[in-house]
């Protein structure tokens, strides 16, 4: 069943971007009159002019209409005249016939939704019946609850079974989905792989005590949005509102007030901490502020893909529209270190290669027309669509997923496939989470095929065939790829395709979803850690033995540089609508629980580094650094474990 709302198209450039709402309930004029209401159902080549009157006959019949008293809880139903038309395939539309009815039941009408519903329901078996080859698969009948129809709760659920519609059309598919269920790895058949976490001290030592030093950074306005710390955790920044302006909070100084300083972006500090940079918007033209310094003013600056500093922080790149918002093209161009780049009607995406000596970006010479990936000014040949680039850790490699449709046809099917140093690699239903190995000589991604919810894990064009699998992460030597995978309803962390052993078995609230988060390797490759959720709380689990039990972990536990400690961020989460006084957070550092604060601040890698947040570094010295906010204090902390003695003091 379709019944049309409202229509969102993908990428539709700025110029185009339209509220449609497309409302098929229309209200005469006259209160009094009834209205009509409107769906749609798609239907098949074979549906045609005959059927289409067949079915406007059908419709109009007590046979069709009759049954609706079984859902009417017991009020008269009135006599419904339906019109039906043809609605031809169209670009990305699909085909499909028009119904339309009147007096026509509304969505808003509460004591009326179960009619509505019932309507829908029997307009999909009426459909399915006259379409020689069914578009729809199934529906479900819903089922009232008439004593609730005039409360607030909802009165009107489809527990179901499914009524097939599309017999031939669904025993194929569940044919497919048994064809693919019998090739995929099954738990019985996995090998065990041990990690001995002998060597990480998960518990302090006997002696052992946590000192913090705090250093005040300023007062956090109570207003702050878009709160930021830079990498090394030693500056933050904040933006506030006030007599309708917006103004940057650096270090705790106000800056510069701006008509606006756009939300959708994140305000960048250099990965030295020595720099910064936004956009920001001044009357109807935009800029983006470094270091104080407002550059060139345009119609448009990319707040989506925010200011990107180089690794080496020596360089800035951003993506301007030099195109007033007028029905003509767009005219975009990346910015590097102040210098405009070539032009095109669409660009995307800002990547700096991880030694700093390449630029990458996706770029529409005609919007929607094809895209192609930018290296370093030079074009790839146009893809469809074009999406996860990534550069290998030497910056000597680059790889990206592409897409490509046969035509524009809703029916021609989309299919996706790797790029990897300019070479398409196999095509497959979709395709997710490109990444190279450390030392960029292997390149491993999530696949997904067929009409089932299969995932296929490609390591260096070997496929691993799962019920589902998430993306992994190599171990720090190459040697290794860790990732979780399900069997049935059991979620696993395997390592190479072997079983992670042992693994805690608990509880958990959705098997379909994966509970395990943030799987790493300790610097010497020699540990796995990660945290797995289960009903009403997490655990941070090292080689497959729980160390400590959260209601929340909120920065994933990190090694420090020797491996033989932990730490991490905990906390709690307000769930919607929860009340009461916010829980604090804390950090974890080997074994030992830190002071509590109101929030920790964190920077977010962007989803080509991986998207991970951050909320704390660990130095070389085994020192922890992390800015904490306590009743709107900011606080430079620093966390370090000494033998206690009579001297010692936590403070």
């Amino acid at each position: 069943m379709t019944t049309i709302k409202s229509f969102h198209p993908s990428r539709i450039p700025r110029i185009a971007l339209v509220a449609v709402s497309l409302w098929f309930a229309i209200t005469n004029t006259f209160a009094a009159e009834p209205y009509t209401y409107a769906t749609v159902r798609e239907i098949s080549d074979k549906f045609g002019p005959l059927e289409v009157k067949e079915l406007q006959d059908l419709l109009n019949t007590p046979q069709f209409q009759s049954p609706l008293t079984n859902y009417s809880c017991g009020d008269p139903v009135p006599k419904l005249t339906f019109s039906v038309s043809l609605r031809p395939k169209a670009y990305a539309t699909t085909r499909a016939v028009n119904i339309s009815y009147t007096p026509g039941f509304s969505p808003s009408d509460n004591p009326k939704r179960c009619l509505m519903f019932a309507v829908d329901y029997l307009l999909d078996i009426a459909v399915a019946g006259l379409d020689p080859d069914p578009k729809q698969e199934d529906t479900r009948e819903p089922h009232c609850d008439c004593s609730k129809r005039d409360g607030k709760t909802e009165w009107v659920e489809f527990p179901g079974p499914s009524v097939v519609l599309a017999k031939k059309k669904v025993a194929a598919k569940n044919a497919t989905i048994k064809a693919d269920e019998d090739q995929q790895v099954r738990e019985a058949d996995l090998q065990p792989i041990h990690f001995d976490s002998a060597g990480v001290q998960v518990q302090p030592a006997g002696g052992e005590a946590l000192v913090t030093h705090e250093t005040s950074l300023g007062r956090l306005p109570t207003n702050a949005t878009l709160i930021v710390a830079s990498r090394d955790f030693t500056r933050w920044a904040c933006v506030v509102k006030h007599d309708g302006k917006e103004a940057v909070v650096l270090d705790g100084v106000e800056r510069k007030a701006y008509d606006a300083i756009p939300y959708h972006q994140e305000l960048e500090f250099s990965p030295d901490g020595k720099h910064f940079a936004y956009v920001a918007k001044l009357k109807d033209r935009m800029t983006v502020v470094v270091d104080g310094k407002e550059g060139k003013l345009y119609p448009d600056v990319e707040d989506l893909f925010h200011p990107r500093y180089s690794p080496d922080s020596q360089h800035l790149a951003y993506i301007v529209n030099k195109q007033p918002m007028t029905f003509l093209p767009e005219i975009m161009s990346m910015v590097v270190d102040g210098k405009e780049q070539k032009s095109y009607e669409l660009v995307e995406g800002i990547l700096f290669s991880p030694d700093s000596k390449h630029l990458a970006y996706n770029a529409d010479k005609k919007w929607n027309r094809g895209t192609s990936v930018v290296v370093d000014g030079k074009e790839s040949p146009p893809y469809g669509q074009v999406s996860e680039t990534r550069f290998s850790p030497d910056g000597n490699r680059i790889g990206f997923v592409a897409m490509d449709r046969g035509d524009s046809s809703p029916e021609s099917m989309t299919m996706d496939f790797a790029v990897i140093d300019g070479k398409e690699q196999k095509h497959y239903k979709s395709i997710s989470w490109v990444q190279f190995s450390p030392d960029s000589q292997h390149v491993t991604y999530i696949a997904g095929v067929g009409t089932s919810s299969m995932r296929i894990l490609v390591r260096d064009g070997v496929e691993s065939k799962y019920a589902n699998a998430n993306s992994g992460t190599f171990s720090p030597d190459s040697e290794h790829l860790a990732y979780d995978a399900r069997f049935g309803t059991n979620w696993l962390v395997l390592v190479d395709g072997k079983k992670l052993d042992p693994q805690p078995d608990m509880p958990r609230a959705d098997p379909m979803f994966s509970p395990i988060r943030d799987v790493s390797f300790s610097p010497d490759s020699q540990h796995i850690i990660y945290v797995r959720w289960f009903e009403t709380n997490c655990a941070v689990v090292l080689d497959g033995k729980i160390t400590g039990t959260y209601v929340d972990v909120l920065i994933p536990p990190q090694f420090t540089s020797d491996g033989r400690r932990l730490a991490y961020i905990v906390g709690h989460r307000p769930q919607f609508g929860e009340t009461g006084p916010a829980q604090k957070v804390k950090p974890v550092f080997g074994g030992l629980e830190g002071k509590e604060y109101d929030q920790m601040l964190s920077w977010r890698a962007d989803l080509d580094e991986g998207g991970q947040t951050f909320g704390f570094k660990v130095d070389e010295k085994g020192v922890f650094h992390g800015i904490g906010v306590r009743d709107g204090e900011v606080l430079r902390i620093e966390l370090e474990i000494v033998k206690s003695s009579a001297s010692t003091f936590d403070g």
